[in-house]
């Protein structure tokens, strides 16, 4: 989450619904500040804030306001009591959420092949694509070390099916011509000289590309 929230993305995003209210304020006052958080930023992001330290003040003090409390009660309640982790349990069947199953990675997994792996997108980028699924599919998602974990597992899987795929779509003279590309020489490969960048127009930049031509018509 953001530090800086300005007043009209507050009111876009923090303000609380008269059905989040009533059910806020079925709580014991001491908990009912940390109780609306929990519960504005579970519908915002489809899953718990794990402390304090992730809620902006900004957010603090505006949800605050609308339940007549004040921002410090926060600090006085424990996120990690039995009465906490049952208030989370009311959260996620208020909107009608699931607890996450390690079952649901086949159908991450599905899904990643078809809109991530595919796209060569960035570590980041199918993290995001994963809370974006299960948020989706209303599904509370695990920790994030086990996502982590899990897509980097999920990665070299489909790399390896991937290019065992591509493998077979090869000869064997164009096998060699690849392993050709990739084997050292002098400290360098082929593929490497490759991908140098060409610079500014010159002589020796022209001569430079014409080996490169030549490299790939040997090769």
């Amino acid at each position: 989450m953001k530090k800086y929230w300005t007043k009209s993305e507050l009111d876009n995003q923090w303000i609380l619904s008269d059905e989040e209210l009533s059910c806020i304020n079925s709580k014991a006052k001491l908990h009912r500040l940390t109780y609306a958080i929990k519960m504005r930023f579970f519908s915002i992001y489809g899953y718990f804030p794990e402390s304090t330290s992730d809620i902006s003040y900004d957010v603090i003090c505006f949800i605050a306001s609308q339940i007549n409390n004040i921002a410090t009660l926060l600090k006085k309640d424990n996120w990690r009591s039995r009465s906490s982790q049952l208030h989370n349990n009311e959260i996620r069947e208020f909107y009608g959420y699931k607890k996450f199953n390690s079952s649901y990675w086949s159908d991450i997994e599905k899904y990643l092949k078809t809109n991530s792996f595919i796209q060569a997108e960035s570590n980041a980028q199918i993290e995001q694509a994963v809370y974006i699924y299960l948020k989706e599919k209303k599904i509370e998602p695990p920790a994030k070390s086990i996502i982590i974990r899990t897509i980097r597992s999920l990665q070299i899987k489909f790399e390896a099916e991937f290019f065992a795929g591509c493998a077979g779509y090869i000869s064997n003279k164009g096998k060699r011509s690849i392993r050709k590309i990739i084997k050292y020489q002098n400290e360098e490969t082929i593929l490497s000289i490759l991908r140098k960048n060409p610079g500014k127009v010159s002589d020796k930049t022209i001569s430079e590309e014409i080996k490169k031509i030549e490299l790939l018509r040997d090769t």
